[in-house]
């Protein structure tokens, strides 16, 4: 094989490697992405569910923020800290029927990932036995951080309906 044949070759087996190999490369990191942010939210679900305050805290970034319905900001860890301890607080006064979140969509842009979705729940008021439902929409803001782990780092959610029966 001559000189310009080789090189040719060389060049078309990098171009080969390039447009088959590392596109795929990207898609699972994508993939892994995914599948830690569906773990994310898992551990979320169980959090809500069974009041591990300390467990919630842990899935959001240091420099947090959250917009809660109706409510002032909350910013940073301490006081996304406090703000949890103290809905959690306030927990034993109600039974935990149903809490369920639906993410619609998830955009994943480099260390950033964007969701949107509904939430709903239900507890049992336990001073008068009234059942409450709420339901709203939610947006979130997600930080991949250094160790590769996905944390909460914005928040907003809407409260659309509250119902008592």
């Amino acid at each position: 094989m001559n000189k310009n044949r080789f090189k040719y070759f060389v060049v078309f087996i990098t171009l080969f490697f390039i447009t088959t190999y590392v596109p795929n490369l990207q898609g699972q990191d994508k993939n892994s992405d995914k599948e830690k942010i569906l773990r994310l939210h898992q551990k979320d679900l169980r959090a809500s569910r069974e009041g591990y305050v300390d467990s919630l805290i842990s899935l959001w970034d240091k420099d947090g923020l959250l917009l809660p319905s109706k409510e002032p900001p909350v910013s940073g860890i301490e006081a996304i800290t406090k703000y949890l301890s103290d809905a959690h607080s306030r927990r034993v006064n109600i039974d935990l029927l149903q809490y369920d979140q639906d993410f619609r969509e998830l955009n994943i842009l480099d260390s950033l990932a964007f969701e949107w979705g509904f939430y709903k729940n239900k507890v049992r008021v336990k001073r008068n036995k009234k059942i409450v439902s709420v339901k709203g929409k939610l947006f979130r803001v997600l930080r991949k951080n250094k160790d590769g782990d996905w944390k909460v780092y914005r928040a907003i959610w809407t409260t659309d309906e509250i119902k008592q029966k």
